[in-house]
């Protein structure tokens, strides 16, 4: 079916082809001398920045004629510059603004009726120098026939003293309506979802009145895309995937164009990177299961653990229903306080706020509380003293008997330190539980709770799995210490956490022993990157933090190794870095317009991935350094 639609679909360009091309040859003969359009060259401002004189052909059409937008449609060819014959002119830039929709052959075909102005930048290699020359300006333009078109426009000018009327205000305002690239600190998209059906654009707010072009990779205007969108409801738009690309759209790279009253953006992306067919219910709560169990293992939260281990062992060797019990109620812990995470999430969600992993770190007085109680712990179980209530407040607790909710409350600090871990895995379920509705988010905690609780789990129902270990002895009081002395060194880092944002940064945790690394100031300098790319450059960012676990083992691991820094300093990769230790709007909304919502965050760019290609969480040594090779 797919074949025959393509065949058809082939056929028809071709009919549309012969059409045109008798059609320019009619007009050529029989219409030679008739012109249908007035073409002139307007003069803007010069821009001593960049470098560059701003100009505008401006185009003025007969009625029922028009000329084509840079992709046609199925039918027709877009204006282009020839500038090969300039002196002191690197580059000419020849820009779009917003297009007409119109019928050819009942065909859809995009472009401008009436008049047009194409903003064009002219680069200029030496603003001191006279730039000498003409460069064409060839175009189509159409009515029943089709007529190729070339106006030669002569230069001979300093770029600084243009001795010609000014229109740089008509240029500018065409320019407003030329799509710029996607700012991501703007966040106009919530997320994207795609299958082989439809293709859904959910935005972060409402837009009263907007259209859309919506392509493929081989520049297919998808025929539902271009409309009017009034007042849409629940701030989301789906859009029909047409059948001839249902079986290649995963593997495409699509482009959404964006015109507004307020914003006129353009967003290129990956098709795979949004795709949702193949990721089911089951697929994600694997996910949360597998994350949460993993979380077991991360620095903070394997002391505390392991010492709760060491009380069971302790324990079993007395009472087995004891036993049960503490696990019953640590487990119980561990699920309550997920739970009272995603109510928190919610809420904040509800209100129209984002929310990201291990957000809590970002606070002072966390950072304080957390600190305070590890020390407390710590000490205690150093033997330095016994952590007693005072009289009164034991005695009024004794009567709800608090002893019972101890590991309770242990399973819920297990949470409490899990939450700045972004480990293999975790992120993707993250994702899922920050983007998805509020029962996916639900599905996420619950299950990444059930996940952390796989070792009680397993120690609940096989309680005679610590009968391995010798019985209670000096050895367990020494393993105790160990794991204490383990405990109070994560109580310090969170400390030394919060003295770094008090203190002028003491000490050090994002410095790599590399002294290359660019410190990107998101706020003034928003396109940096795209701006390095231009340059024909290789971008490695860097999103991290001091609490970042994660972040520190790739630093240490990966990042610092010199192989990583002889293949860096060989293909001359410029290395940014955002440090996300404290709280940051810029690189949240940065981060969450990538639909990410928790760190490490590694990404790579150049001419081939303009948008980013994103690393894994754990960033692996060999992978990294065939790709920066490639």
């Amino acid at each position: 079916m797919n074949i025959l639609i393509k065949l058809l679909r082939l056929i028809k360009l071709w009919v549309v082809f012969i059409l045109i091309l008798s059609s320019s040859l009619h007009a050529n003969l029989i219409n030679n001398n008739t012109l249908n359009y007035k073409a002139e060259l307007l003069f803007g401002n010069f821009n001593n920045k960049q470098n560059y004189l701003l100009a505008g052909v401006k185009i003025n059409l007969d009625n029922n004629w028009k000329i084509y937008w840079k992709n046609p449609g199925e039918a027709g060819l877009p204006p282009k510059i020839i500038f090969d014959k300039i002196n002191n002119v690197s580059n000419i830039d020849l820009f779009f603004p917003e297009p007409k929709n119109f019928k050819f052959f009942n065909i859809d075909t995009f472009g401008y009726d009436k008049e047009i102005i194409f903003p064009l930048k002219i680069y200029i290699k030496n603003s001191d120098q006279i730039i000498f020359g003409d460069f064409k300006f060839n175009a189509q333009i159409c009515n029943q026939i089709c007529i190729p078109i070339e106006e030669n426009f002569k230069l001979n000018y300093f770029p600084k003293n243009i001795q010609l009327p000014n229109s740089s205000f008509d240029i500018n305002e065409a320019l407003k309506k030329v799509p710029k690239l996607y700012n991501l600190q703007s966040s106009y998209f919530k997320k994207i979802e795609i299958d082989k059906d439809y293709a859904s654009f959910y935005f972060r707010k409402p837009i009263s009145t907007f259209r859309i072009i919506l392509e493929n990779n081989d520049n297919f205007i998808f025929p539902q895309s271009y409309k009017t969108f009034k007042n849409i409801s629940n701030n989301f738009i789906k859009l029909k995937i047409p059948p001839e690309l249902k079986n290649e759209i995963k593997t495409d790279q699509l482009k959404i164009t964006f015109f507004s009253n307020d914003i006129n953006f353009f967003y290129e992306f990956s098709v795979i990177d949004f795709w949702l067919s193949e990721k089911t219910y089951l697929y994600f709560i694997s996910i949360a299961l597998l994350a949460g169990f993993i979380l077991n293992f991360m620095p903070c939260v394997l002391p505390v653990l392991s010492l709760k281990i060491a009380n069971f062992i302790a324990t079993t060797n007395s009472n087995t229903h004891i036993l049960k019990w503490k696990l019953i109620n640590q487990i119980l812990g561990i699920i309550t306080s997920f739970f009272i995470l995603f109510l928190i999430i919610s809420f904040f969600r509800n209100l129209g706020n984002s929310i990201t992993w291990g957000f809590q770190f970002q606070n002072d007085y966390f950072l304080l509380f957390i600190s305070l109680i590890i020390f407390l712990l710590s000490f205690s179980l150093f033997g330095f003293y016994e952590l007693r209530l005072p009289f009164k407040l034991n005695k009024t607790l004794s009567g709800f008997n608090y002893k019972k909710y101890e590991d309770f409350l242990s399973g819920c600090l297990l949470t409490i330190l899990a939450t700045p871990c972004t480990a293999p895995f975790v992120g993707t379920a993250v994702i899922f539980a920050l983007s998805g509705s509020y029962f996916e988010s639900f599905l996420i905690f619950f299950f990444m709770s059930i996940g952390m609780s796989i070792p009680l789990f397993l120690v609940f129902l096989n309680p005679n799995i610590f009968n391995f270990f010798p019985k209670s002895g000096k050895w367990l009081l020494y393993f105790k210490k160990l794991m204490a002395l383990i405990f109070m060194i994560s109580g310090m880092w969170f400390f030394s956490i919060y003295i770094n944002n008090n203190y002028n940064n003491i000490f050090s945790f994002n410095k790599t022993s590399q002294t290359h690394w660019k410190t990107w100031n998101l706020k003034k300098d928003p396109h940096l990157i795209k701006d390095l790319i231009s340059n024909n450059k290789t971008v490695f960012l860097d999103i991290t933090a001091d609490w970042c676990i994660t972040c520190q083992y790739n630093k240490l691991n990966v990042l610092n190794d010199n192989d990583i820094k002889k293949v860096i300093k060989k293909n001359n990769v410029v290395l940014l870095q955002l440090d996300w230790t404290k709280k940051d709007l810029n690189i949240k909304n940065f981060l969450i317009s990538k639909n990410r919502y928790g760190i490490p965050f590694n990404e790579i760019y150049n001419n081939e991935f303009p948008e980013g290609k994103l690393l894994p969480e754990l960033l692996n040594k060999k992978q990294l350094i065939n790709l920066l090779n490639q």
